[in-house]
Protein backbone atom coordinates (compact mmCIF):
# COMPACT_ATOMS: atom_id res chain seq x y z
CA UNK A 1 0.00 0.00 0.00
CA UNK A 2 1.24 3.50 -1.29
CA UNK A 3 1.46 5.84 2.11
CA UNK A 4 1.92 9.30 2.47
CA UNK A 5 4.86 10.52 4.36
CA UNK A 6 3.31 12.48 7.45
CA UNK A 7 6.86 12.98 9.29
CA UNK A 8 9.69 15.71 8.01
CA UNK A 9 12.79 15.66 9.28
CA UNK A 10 14.99 18.91 8.98
CA UNK A 11 19.00 18.76 9.66
CA UNK A 12 20.09 22.25 10.42
CA UNK A 13 24.06 22.59 10.87
CA UNK A 14 26.56 25.18 11.49
CA UNK A 15 30.14 24.96 10.43
CA UNK A 16 32.73 26.96 11.32
CA UNK A 17 36.52 27.05 11.33
CA UNK A 18 39.01 29.27 13.53
CA UNK A 19 42.82 29.12 14.63
CA UNK A 20 41.79 27.54 18.31
CA UNK A 21 39.99 24.32 19.12
CA UNK A 22 38.42 25.73 21.63
CA UNK A 23 37.23 28.79 20.06
CA UNK A 24 35.51 26.24 17.30
CA UNK A 25 33.92 24.15 20.46
CA UNK A 26 32.90 27.42 22.02
CA UNK A 27 30.92 29.00 19.25
CA UNK A 28 29.80 25.32 17.89
CA UNK A 29 28.51 24.84 21.35
CA UNK A 30 26.93 28.62 21.15
CA UNK A 31 25.30 28.32 18.25
CA UNK A 32 23.37 25.15 19.01
CA UNK A 33 22.45 26.08 22.76
CA UNK A 34 20.96 29.44 21.49
CA UNK A 35 18.97 27.48 18.48
CA UNK A 36 17.70 24.98 21.49
CA UNK A 37 16.16 27.19 23.70
CA UNK A 38 14.32 29.02 20.72
CA UNK A 39 13.11 25.93 19.25
CA UNK A 40 11.89 24.79 22.94
CA UNK A 41 9.71 27.42 23.05
CA UNK A 42 7.17 25.51 20.65
CA UNK A 43 5.66 22.43 20.95
CA UNK A 44 5.25 21.33 17.28
CA UNK A 45 8.41 20.55 16.41
CA UNK A 46 10.95 17.60 18.24
CA UNK A 47 14.16 19.05 18.81
CA UNK A 48 17.17 17.16 19.19
CA UNK A 49 21.43 17.34 18.50
CA UNK A 50 22.95 15.30 15.73
CA UNK A 51 26.33 15.56 14.75
CA UNK A 52 29.54 17.27 16.49
CA UNK A 53 32.85 17.25 15.31
CA UNK A 54 35.64 19.30 15.32
CA UNK A 55 38.78 18.38 13.28
CA UNK A 56 42.26 20.10 12.52
CA UNK A 57 43.84 21.74 9.22
CA UNK A 58 47.53 21.15 8.88
CA UNK A 59 50.09 22.40 7.05
CA UNK A 60 52.77 19.98 4.75
CA UNK A 61 54.95 20.38 8.25
CA UNK A 62 51.78 18.75 10.26
CA UNK A 63 51.67 21.36 12.43
CA UNK A 64 47.60 22.26 13.33
CA UNK A 65 47.26 25.38 11.13
CA UNK A 66 43.20 25.62 12.09
CA UNK A 67 40.33 23.78 13.33
CA UNK A 68 37.30 23.31 11.84
CA UNK A 69 34.03 22.52 13.67
CA UNK A 70 30.45 20.94 12.11
CA UNK A 71 27.55 20.47 14.95
CA UNK A 72 23.94 19.84 14.06
CA UNK A 73 20.49 20.09 15.04
CA UNK A 74 17.46 18.32 14.18
CA UNK A 75 14.28 19.23 13.75
CA UNK A 76 11.44 16.19 13.42
CA UNK A 77 7.49 16.91 13.06
CA UNK A 78 4.50 15.87 11.59
CA UNK A 79 3.42 20.00 11.05
CA UNK A 80 5.71 20.47 7.89
CA UNK A 81 4.87 24.11 8.12
CA UNK A 82 5.88 24.86 11.64
CA UNK A 83 8.85 22.56 10.99
CA UNK A 84 9.40 24.56 7.90
CA UNK A 85 9.28 27.90 9.75
CA UNK A 86 11.04 27.28 12.35
CA UNK A 87 14.23 26.18 10.22
CA UNK A 88 14.17 29.74 8.68
CA UNK A 89 13.73 31.36 12.40
CA UNK A 90 16.88 29.47 13.17
CA UNK A 91 19.06 30.85 10.32
CA UNK A 92 22.11 32.52 10.87
CA UNK A 93 24.77 30.51 11.98
CA UNK A 94 22.15 27.68 10.98
CA UNK A 95 21.84 26.40 7.52
CA UNK A 96 19.30 23.66 6.16
CA UNK A 97 21.57 20.92 4.91
CA UNK A 98 19.61 18.09 4.53
CA UNK A 99 15.33 17.03 4.45
CA UNK A 100 14.17 13.56 4.67
CA UNK A 101 10.19 12.57 4.93
CA UNK A 102 8.93 9.48 6.65
CA UNK A 103 5.61 7.60 7.79
CA UNK A 104 5.08 8.35 11.37
CA UNK A 105 5.02 4.61 13.33
CA UNK A 106 1.38 5.42 14.14
CA UNK A 107 0.17 5.68 10.02
CA UNK A 108 2.57 2.48 9.64
CA UNK A 109 0.99 0.80 12.32
CA UNK A 110 -2.40 1.66 10.80
CA UNK A 111 -1.49 0.66 7.39
CA UNK A 112 -0.41 -2.33 8.36
CA UNK A 113 -3.50 -3.06 10.10
CA UNK A 114 -5.14 -2.74 7.24
CA UNK A 115 -3.34 -4.87 5.09
CA UNK A 116 -3.52 -7.37 7.42
CA UNK A 117 -7.09 -8.81 6.35
CA UNK A 118 -5.76 -8.76 2.64
CA UNK A 119 -2.60 -10.45 3.24
CA UNK A 120 -4.69 -13.64 5.57
CA UNK A 121 -7.62 -13.40 2.46
CA UNK A 122 -4.49 -14.16 0.30
CA UNK A 123 -3.02 -16.86 2.60
CA UNK A 124 -6.46 -18.84 3.00
CA UNK A 125 -7.33 -18.74 -1.01
CA UNK A 126 -3.60 -20.47 -1.56
CA UNK A 127 -3.85 -22.67 1.08
CA UNK A 128 -7.49 -23.88 -0.19
CA UNK A 129 -6.21 -23.53 -4.19
CA UNK A 130 -3.58 -26.04 -2.72
CA UNK A 131 -5.92 -28.56 -0.82
CA UNK A 132 -8.37 -28.71 -4.36
CA UNK A 133 -4.82 -29.05 -6.40
CA UNK A 134 -3.57 -31.94 -4.98
CA UNK A 135 -7.14 -34.08 -3.75
CA UNK A 136 -7.37 -33.32 -0.57
CA UNK A 137 -10.56 -31.75 1.57
CA UNK A 138 -9.04 -29.43 3.99
CA UNK A 139 -6.45 -27.97 5.41
CA UNK A 140 -4.74 -27.31 8.84
CA UNK A 141 -2.32 -24.49 9.51
CA UNK A 142 1.09 -25.41 11.34
CA UNK A 143 2.92 -22.50 11.37
CA UNK A 144 2.39 -18.77 10.69
CA UNK A 145 4.92 -15.97 10.13
CA UNK A 146 3.67 -12.03 9.78
CA UNK A 147 6.01 -9.91 8.16
CA UNK A 148 5.86 -6.11 7.80
CA UNK A 149 8.09 -3.70 5.62
CA UNK A 150 8.25 -0.36 4.11
CA UNK A 151 10.37 1.55 1.82
CA UNK A 152 11.33 5.01 2.53
CA UNK A 153 11.75 7.31 -0.98
CA UNK A 154 12.66 10.50 0.27
CA UNK A 155 14.10 12.61 -2.42
CA UNK A 156 15.20 15.70 -1.02
CA UNK A 157 18.74 18.44 -2.03
CA UNK A 158 21.30 17.38 0.02
CA UNK A 159 22.61 21.12 0.73
CA UNK A 160 20.65 24.15 0.35
CA UNK A 161 21.07 27.73 0.79
CA UNK A 162 19.39 28.85 4.32
CA UNK A 163 17.70 32.66 4.32
CA UNK A 164 14.83 34.04 6.49
CA UNK A 165 12.43 32.24 4.21
CA UNK A 166 10.60 29.38 4.92
CA UNK A 167 11.36 25.80 2.33
CA UNK A 168 8.55 24.45 1.09
CA UNK A 169 7.93 20.89 2.05
CA UNK A 170 6.00 18.45 0.44
CA UNK A 171 6.22 14.37 1.30
CA UNK A 172 6.46 11.66 -0.70
CA UNK A 173 4.71 8.35 0.07
CA UNK A 174 6.26 5.22 1.03
CA UNK A 175 5.21 1.19 -0.08
CA UNK A 176 3.92 0.01 3.35
CA UNK A 177 3.69 -4.08 3.07
CA UNK A 178 2.25 -6.49 5.72
CA UNK A 179 2.88 -10.68 4.50
CA UNK A 180 1.58 -13.94 5.65
CA UNK A 181 3.85 -17.09 5.57
CA UNK A 182 3.18 -20.24 6.48
CA UNK A 183 2.90 -24.03 6.81
CA UNK A 184 -0.27 -25.91 6.05
CA UNK A 185 -1.44 -29.58 7.11
CA UNK A 186 -3.30 -31.29 4.49
CA UNK A 187 -5.70 -33.14 5.28
CA UNK A 188 -8.49 -35.77 3.43
CA UNK A 189 -11.00 -35.08 5.53
CA UNK A 190 -12.51 -32.19 7.40
CA UNK A 191 -12.44 -31.66 10.92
Amino acid sequence: SQVAQDTVTVTLSAQLNDASQQAVNTQLSEALDSAVKTAKKQDKVKVYSGNFRVWPFTDEDGKVTRWQGRAELILESTDFAAASELAASLGDPLSITNIAFSVSPERRAKAEEALLEDAASAFRKRAQALVAAFGFQSYRIKELNLGGAGMEYAPAPRMMAADKASVPLEGNTETVTVSVQGTIYLQRESK
